[in-house]
């Protein structure tokens, strides 16, 4: 596990109100804000982002087109197994 590209996973999710896509996630999921775990879905969401970002750049030293990247984040079958598990409704 390369624990730099994860770290840059979450600055890259931090910058440009990126962050946005974590909310509309947790939303589609139907995880309310009122519920007092919230907080702890973003982070653990979060973290699955960078987790995913790191993987997308294995092989990479940065992201060329951000949609591909957000494309792979989001169909990814172990972030997708992840995020179900970690996320129940």
């Amino acid at each position: 596990m390369n624990y730099k590209k994860i770290s840059d996973g979450l600055t890259f999710l931090m910058n440009d109100k990126r962050i946005t896509t974590v909310y509309g996630v947790l939303k589609s999921l139907g995880v309310s804000p009122r519920r007092d775990d919230y907080d702890d879905f973003v982070q653990d969401a979060s973290i699955i982002f960078a987790q995913a970002y790191a993987d997308f750049l294995q092989e990479k030293e940065e992201v060329e087109n951000e949609r591909d990247l957000m494309c792979s984040v989001a169909f990814a079958g172990p972030v997708t197994a992840a995020a179900t598990r970690k996320f129940p409704l």
